[in-house]
């Protein structure tokens, strides 16, 4: 047993006496493989200069109306620069404006989403006892979404910019892309426009009669919407006065339009068809009210419904079935509360014109000519309109979001990350192959 025994010493003097063997046998295939590194990439190898920007577009509506041409317009691209101070560096020019470019998709999803897309299941939703075209019908929907990313690509050709002034030139240019979606665009949202000022000539016409009364439904309607929905936007914008300025406009303009048979008759006319209109609307309302609450299950069937869904609890098709009656049911409900919470709205519009087509028999009475009584009127009006769109704007600055999020920024693979790899296990390779052969050679002694 003895003699079988390693002297650990000797081994170490072995491989100390044989340190220059074990440097010449590494050399060998770390050479040959150096050889073979080169050869397939020769320090000529230029590898690609694209930089990929992924992003995601808040906004669906912003996918059909936005295209290349916007995105990387000059303004845009003159505006990045400068935010990126590479104005030396940078020429805006058609070469580098012809470097931007979007592609559909996420550089590291698009992967994923042809796995989907190529993937049998019809094995999963036959286990699953659920139809397999409503599964691929979900799936299409699902990858459907995936149009909301975007990859924005750069290619860097020859210019001298570094790698870091590249990344602050493209979130600079996100930046500048989003303000110009938000001048260009509602951003907020809020579907609710700049009121221009009013500019009615003396003496009144007919043309002028209803611009003043539309601009009076305008103004109310505006009020409505912004206390309705807005309300704690503008603390300083006092909205209960407007209105109440509103009403004696109202009244104002009443008592302006008594000076003319035919101008008043021609308000009746007006709300009177404004009346009809509301009429028609909460009538058709009604009947889709109607019509949900017809289709609506009675408490009772629920019961008895739930009672059997509970009793058997089975992952066949009748379960999932009932589960998606539920879940209709569901959205039938949240129906019938948006065309009630409309049909109320509207009664009010109703109730304000009729009350409006009232106050149009009174003898309305100021201490003012009519021709005083009009200048008030504009001035009143176009007061109010400044004032609401001075709320408007506060509204859409502070439900302004980025439409346009930055996700991740991929930059193209160097020489030097292309080869360092295989190096490394070269070296270690050759260490190995080297340490094996002395081994044997110790062994053989």
């Amino acid at each position: 047993m003895s003699e079988l025994k390693i002297n650990l010493r000797e081994a170490i003097n072995f491989y100390r006496e044989n340190l220059g063997n074990f440097i010449i046998y590494s050399l060998v295939p770390l050479l040959m493989g150096l050889a073979i590194i080169f050869f397939y990439k020769p320090l000529t190898y230029t590898d690609q200069k694209i930089y990929t920007f992924n992003i995601l577009i808040e906004d669906p509506v912003l996918i059909e109306n936005i295209n290349e041409d916007y995105f990387f317009s000059a303004r845009n691209l003159k505006e990045t620069i400068s935010r990126s101070n590479l104005s030396e560096e940078i020429s805006l020019d058609a070469d580098f404006i012809n470097s931007f470019k979007i592609v559909s998709g996420h550089s590291d999803l698009n992967t994923l989403t042809d796995f989907y897309l190529e993937s049998d299941l019809e094995a999963l939703t036959q286990s699953l006892y659920y139809k397999p075209a409503e599964i691929d019908q979900f799936l299409n929907n699902l990858i459907s979404k995936g149009n909301r990313f975007r990859a924005i690509t750069y290619d860097k050709k020859n210019l001298e910019v570094g790698a870091a002034q590249i990344k602050v030139m493209m979130a600079n240019l996100i930046d500048v892309i989003n303000e110009s979606i938000s001048r260009d665009y509602d951003a907020g949202n809020i579907n609710l426009k700049v009121i221009q000022n009013i500019d009615i000539s003396s003496p009144l016409s007919s043309i002028d009669v209803n611009q003043i009364n539309n601009r009076l439904l305008l103004i109310r309607e505006y009020i409505d919407i912004l206390s309705n929905q807005y309300s704690s936007f503008a603390p300083d914008i006092n909205l209960q006065i407007l209105l109440s300025n509103l009403d004696t406009n109202e009244e104002l303009f009443n008592y302006i339009i008594q000076e003319s048979e035919f101008h008043k008759s021609i308000m009746k006319k007006q709300i009177n068809l404004d009346v009809e209109a509301l009429d028609k609307r909460i009538l058709k309302l009604e009947d889709k009210l109607n019509y949900l609450q017809g289709d609506k299950p009675t408490d009772k069937q629920l019961s008895s419904n739930s009672s059997n869904d509970v009793g058997s609890l089975n992952a066949d098709a009748s379960f999932i079935d009932r589960i998606i009656s539920l879940s209709s049911l569901a959205s039938s409900q949240e129906k019938q509360f948006l065309y009630i919470n409309e049909i109320s709205a509207l009664e009010i519009k109703k109730i304000s014109l009729e009350s409006r087509l009232s106050n149009l028999e009174l003898q309305s009475s100021f201490e003012l000519s009519f021709d005083e009584a009009k200048t008030y009127l504009f001035n009143s009006l176009n007061d109010t309109s400044e004032q609401i769109n001075e709320y408007i704007q506060i509204v859409k600055d502070t439900k302004k979001t980025s439409l346009i999020v930055p996700l991740s920024l991929n930059s193209p693979s160097g020489y030097i990350d292309n080869i360092i790899m295989p190096i490394i296990m070269i070296l270690f390779g050759s260490l190995f192959f080297s340490f094996a052969i002395l081994t044997i050679k110790f062994g053989l002694k």
